[in-house]
């Protein structure tokens, strides 16, 4: 498989570089607006939970404050 040559043969790390180096390139050809926020936002939010994954709030506290954004929102309409 390409993915597992190229880790192999120390291009990429592991299927995570490779498959994020992948999307941004196929992305950035098509919308520069996307590759910014996959290197700006999401590349360095991925690689912070990997780093530390007790950061990642549990699907209740994400629930939560989407609803309370929802809320606050709306209470301003």
């Amino acid at each position: 498989m390409e993915i597992d040559a190229r880790i192999a043969s120390g291009v990429y790390e592991n299927a995570a570089e490779f498959l994020r180096e992948t999307v941004e390139t196929s992305l950035s050809a098509q919308r520069p607006d996307v590759e910014r926020w996959l290197r700006d936002e999401v590349g360095p939010t991925y690689d912070a939970y990997k780093a530390d994954p007790s950061r990642l709030m549990s699907e209740e506290e994400a629930f939560a404050l989407v609803d309370q954004l929802v809320s606050a929102g709306s209470a301003k309409t």
